[in-house]
């Protein structure tokens, strides 16, 4: 015989499973484009300083709060 608390661990169970593959469904293509997009920062910050306006005149305020610029533009 089940009781309650079997009954609500079985579907926490399940609930996290959901859970747990919607945030890798999610997850793991956002941290893809994350680092595709900083690759392409990088490269474009490897480039003369013509080339590296042209593609930041594009680019609005908030990839310099998601993105080390800083630290990348050390290494460039």
């Amino acid at each position: 015989m089940s009781t309650p608390l079997t009954t609500n661990l079985g579907y926490m169970s399940d609930a996290r499973r959901k859970w747990k593959t919607r945030l890798l469904q999610t997850g793991a293509p956002l941290v893809a484009l994350y680092f595709a997009v900083l690759g392409f920062f990088d490269y474009s910050m490897h480039q003369p300083p013509e080339t590296f306006s042209r593609v930041m005149m594009h680019v609005g305020p908030v990839p310099f709060l998601l993105f080390p610029f800083e630290t990348m533009w050390k290494s460039a």
